[in-house]
C-alpha cells in the first residue's frame, strides 16, 4: 500500500507541477496576454509551429497588392 500510494502522490505532483508550469509560464513578461503560437497545418501530418521569423513577419505584415 506504502508503494501505491507513494507512485500516486510522484505522479499527482509531476502532473500539479505540470500544469503551474503552463498557466504562469511567460506571466514576467510585459504583455504576456499578446503572446500568440503561429502554427502551419500540413495535410494530414499536423500542425507545425517552428517557423522562421521572415515567414513570420511576411504573415503578420502581408503584401499589400
Amino acid at each position: 500500500n506504502l508503494l501505491g500510494l507513494t507512485i500516486a502522490f510522484a505522479a499527482f505532483m509531476l502532473i500539479m507541477m505540470q500544469v503551474d508550469y503552463d498557466y504562469n509560464h511567460n506571466k514576467h513578461i510585459k504583455g504576456a496576454e499578446s503572446i500568440f503560437r503561429l502554427e502551419m497545418i500540413l495535410g494530414d501530418e499536423g500542425a507545425q509551429a517552428i517557423l522562421s521569423r521572415p515567414l513570420a513577419t511576411a504573415f503578420l505584415n502581408p503584401p499589400l497588392t
